[in-house]
């Protein structure tokens, strides 16, 4: 029975633990992103998801944020969405009730049918695994930004990006972590062990389906 009962207990604690972990995401009224953004005048109908990320600030601004081109026509959405991005306000995260700075992705969804026009966020970056498991509007694991060890290592006079890539619990924590090449200069096995240093030693608020915390896979770039 007193095992039965430290058992029950020990499961309480860990789902108060985790309601205390709270994502970044849009706000309502006039400072949402989706107030603030206008539509690209473009002709013909067409439905596309631009993905965009950017640091939330404790205030509810967003720093460095933007969005990736990855085909032609993308700058347009693009464009949009960093004009809006300069009046939009966003909920910070927040662990314990304290605000923290996290690093959120999201997708911004244009869709045009006729004279019909519609815009909708979806907070995540829509890697299939999770879109498969959670469905399109699950909330992505977000990562706490402390310290950010790895600038001090990596390279700032030549250009690098890289993917790096893990698995977070429901419970916030990382695991398997990896880091592949992408564009611009090969970084150092220093720089390389510095962003999974990073990565192992931060704290994430994980994916969230319906207020209900799951494991994901998370990527991040890397880069300058």
């Amino acid at each position: 029975m007193y095992k039965l009962t430290s058992l029950l207990l020990a499961l309480c604690a860990s789902q108060a633990a985790l309601a205390e972990r709270l994502p970044a995401g849009m706000i309502e009224g006039d400072k949402a992103l989706l107030q603030q953004l206008g539509f690209p005048d473009i002709k013909g109908d067409f439905e596309r998801a631009i993905v965009c990320a950017g640091i939330v600030k404790t205030n509810g601004k967003m720093d460095g944020g933007g969005c990736y081109v990855i085909q032609p026509g993308d700058e347009v959405y693009a464009g949009a969405v960093s004009q809006a991005l300069k009046k939009a306000r966003w909920t910070p995260a927040s662990i314990d009730g304290k605000k923290v700075e996290i690093y959120f992705q999201y997708r911004v969804l244009f869709v045009q049918k006729g004279e019909d026009r519609k815009v909708g966020l979806l907070p995540n970056p829509g890697h299939a695994e999770n879109v498969e498991a959670y469905g399109p509007q699950h909330v992505a694991a977000q990562r706490v930004l402390t310290g950010e060890a790895w600038q001090k290592v990596c390279p700032n006079y030549a250009q690098f990006s890289v993917l790096a890539k893990a698995h977070v619990s429901f419970e916030g924590v990382p695991s398997s972590i990896s880091v592949s090449e992408g564009a611009g200069l090969p970084i150092t096995d220093n720089c390389r062990r510095a962003i999974t240093d990073t990565l192992n030693q931060s704290l994430y608020i994980p994916a969230m389906v319906d207020g209900e915390a799951v494991p994901s896979t998370y990527t991040e770039p890397f880069g300058n």
